[in-house]
């Protein structure tokens, strides 16, 4: 693959993330939906951790770099407390 194929790959991943955001920030029955599938896995977020995630997905973050950073923080703060983050 080229680097300029790669430019665009990135470009329409960047605005795929925007749209998705766009859509979800524009629906509030999408929005309760997301909120709810959150708490249905158990993803331990709150509504205002899982709002800055969809934010910085729509500013082009990884998907899966965000993840890493949000388990690694957990596990951090589990560590620290010396109980599971629930």
């Amino acid at each position: 693959m080229t680097q300029q194929s790669d430019r665009d790959g990135n470009n329409s991943a960047v605005e795929g993330n925007n749209d998705l955001k766009q859509f979800v920030n524009n629906s509030p029955v999408l929005r309760i939906a997301v909120y709810g599938m959150s708490e249905l896995i158990n993803t331990r977020l709150s509504a205002k951790a899982l709002d800055i995630c969809l934010e910085l997905l729509g500013a082009g973050v990884h998907p899966k770099a965000l993840a890493d950073v949000i388990l690694h923080t957990m596990d951090a703060k589990e560590k620290r407390s010396g109980r599971p983050f629930v």
